[in-house]
């Protein structure tokens, strides 16, 4: 079995020696490795695919034509505060790389996507919804909830968990906008509800957040799943 990841940022070298010699030789340069799957593009839907690929026994050659983006995934660009995160792995930056010069969006499409290694899971403002069952009625019956896809759901929320109380010290900052709002809405026969562990309850509910955050940074298929699919 095998899965390996490529892309566009660890062709650079490769590239720039290639450009140099296109005066001196036109030949081109053909890999010979096969593989039973190439999977083109490294966000969220890709690297599952891919993963789940490699798992069958499959060889799987997952492609990403934008760069890195975690600290872990290669991207030298850390903070200047520490040497071993992006501004991708920091939750409390994720208004930021909105704004940020080196924002890795897809500049040729008329959507909000992002070009780099893990998709618009690195741009997202770290919003975690489960889907209700309900959700998935008016899909192709074998794509029903019941029909195998509540199986793989729990399977996937096991790596990838989210949180409702994202810091470390398990304690709430600045909670006072709800503390203000939960009054209101319980006078008005709303009730609070975990929004994380009880997806079914959607109606006249509040809850706190449920980030994509895990032990305090960002967290995506990058860091939960990729790691998992390269080693099979």
């Amino acid at each position: 079995m095998k899965f390996i990841t490529l892309s566009s940022a660890l062709l650079a070298l490769s590239e720039t020696a290639a450009a140099r010699l296109s005066l001196r030789s036109n030949t081109t340069t053909t890999r010979n490795t096969t593989y039973d799957y190439i999977v083109a593009g490294g966000g969220t839907a890709g690297i599952v695919a891919a993963e789940r690929l490699a798992n069958s026994g499959r060889s799987v050659l997952l492609i990403e034509r934008g760069g890195t983006s975690f600290y872990m995934t290669g991207n030298n660009k850390t903070m200047p505060w520490n040497n071993t995160v992006t501004m991708y792995d920091v939750p409390g930056m994720a208004d930021f790389t909105g704004a940020s010069p080196d924002l890795q969006y897809c500049r040729d499409l008329a959507i909000a996507a992002g070009c780099l290694l893990g998709g618009s899971t690195m741009l997202n403002a770290l919003m975690y919804i489960k889907p209700r069952s309900a959700d998935f009625a008016t899909w192709p019956e074998e794509w029903h909830w019941e029909n195998g896809v509540s199986e793989a759901a729990e399977e996937f929320y096991k790596r990838l968990p989210g949180s409702i109380l994202a810091s470390e010290d398990g304690k709430r900052y600045d909670d006072g906008a709800f503390e203000v709002m939960s009054k209101f809405l319980d006078a008005h026969g709303w009730s609070e509800q975990d929004a994380l562990n009880d997806p079914e309850s959607k109606e006249l509910m509040y809850s706190h957040p449920a980030w994509s955050i895990a032990h305090g940074r960002r967290d995506s298929p990058v860091r939960a799943i990729l790691p998992v699919g390269s080693e099979v």
